[in-house]
């Protein structure tokens, strides 16, 4: 289905808003859609202000609602009349999930429960969940929190009934320029740049790419699908040289529980895998609603997984540079 067919007159609403996924659909939307109401939830007044800045309400489709995912009663408020809902609201760091996993929980896996139910509730036709690598054989608290989260959006769709809803979700790499990104740390170096492990890879994409391919998974799913877009990896020692020439390298080595390499598919996720050219969609392996099959298409071989160190496309510094200044 084309976006425009999906979107124009509809309501669509996204929580966790005001981050820079968010930013980045509202731009996208804005430009390309018709839409009838686009709605924006978080809990930080100050991002919302600085994002009204660039994107004023002025009597148009948007709208800004203080609120939490957290609550329940609150997502009810937000999601009613919506068409689609992208639920982006998580806490992201990983330091600060493994520091404070009670409001990890809360956040990433009671919160995408709240989120789905309310969409259940409120006759929401989408809703797509935007996950992350660390749910691939995940090995931290936030890794942890975001597949739980994957698993609870999957399973609603054998909570449906009659409705016309599906649930599905998103897992991709790092986006770069990001808040928090590693972006930063290099470009603030002061020439000395901590590194992790010269032998670590990381899959990356830009805001604009990470808006497109959510939006493009919108109009693709059928109820149950992970997807997971093909990415090019970087070396960190190549990020180094493209955001900090000429700074000199510490290697610290790795903190805590961290890889080397970033899986987005993993060799046990494989038999439920298939190919859609610009992307893998990982598939329920028991699913009980119609829909949720894609006959046509093959799985993936056994033992086959999605790795940032095996894969085909690499960026280059100066691709590195291009894609952080686009």
């Amino acid at each position: 289905m084309e976006l425009g067919a999906l979107l124009d007159g509809a309501t669509v609403v996204i929580d966790g808003g005001t981050g820079t996924l968010g930013t980045a659909l509202v731009r996208v939307l804005l430009d390309r859609c018709r839409l009838r109401k686009l709605v924006l939830l978080s809990r930080s007044e100050a991002r919302q202000a600085a994002m009204k800045r660039q994107y004023p309400e002025n009597g148009g489709p948007l709208r800004y609602l203080i609120g939490d995912v957290r609550d329940a009663a609150r997502l009810l408020d937000a999601y009613e009349g919506a068409d689609v809902v992208i639920h982006a609201a998580a806490l992201k760091r990983v330091e600060v999930c493994e520091r404070e996993p009670k409001e990890a929980l809360s956040t990433n896996v009671l919160g995408t429960l709240n989120a789905c139910e309310a969409a259940r509730q409120r006759g929401v036709h989408r809703f797509m969940l935007i996950s992350s690598d660390k749910a691939t054989a995940a090995c931290t608290t936030y890794g942890a929190t975001k597949y739980l989260a994957e698993r609870l959006t999957i399973g609603m769709n054998n909570y449906r009934g009659a409705r016309d809803i599906r649930y599905s979700a998103v897992r991709y790499g790092n986006v770069l320029g990001s808040t928090g990104s590693v972006l930063d740390t290099f470009r603030t170096c002061d020439g000395r740049v901590p590194i992790t492990d010269p032998a670590m890879t990381r899959f990356w994409l830009t805001p604009a790419q990470a808006a497109e391919f959510v939006l493009s998974s919108l109009a693709l799913m059928r109820g149950g699908e992970v997807f997971v877009p093909k990415l090019p990896s970087a070396r960190l020692l190549d990020m180094a040289e493209a955001f900090a020439p000429g700074a000199a390298i510490d290697v610290i080595g790795t903190r805590g529980v961290e890889k080397i390499a970033e899986c987005l598919v993993s060799a046990d996720e494989a038999p439920w895998t298939i190919d859609l050219g610009d992307r893998f969609a990982i598939l329920p392996a028991a699913p009980t609603w119609p829909g949720a099959t894609w006959p046509d298409r093959q799985r993936m071989p056994a033992g086959w997984a999605y790795t940032s160190d095996t894969n085909v496309q690499w960026l280059t510094p100066k691709q590195l540079r291009s894609m952080a200044d686009g």
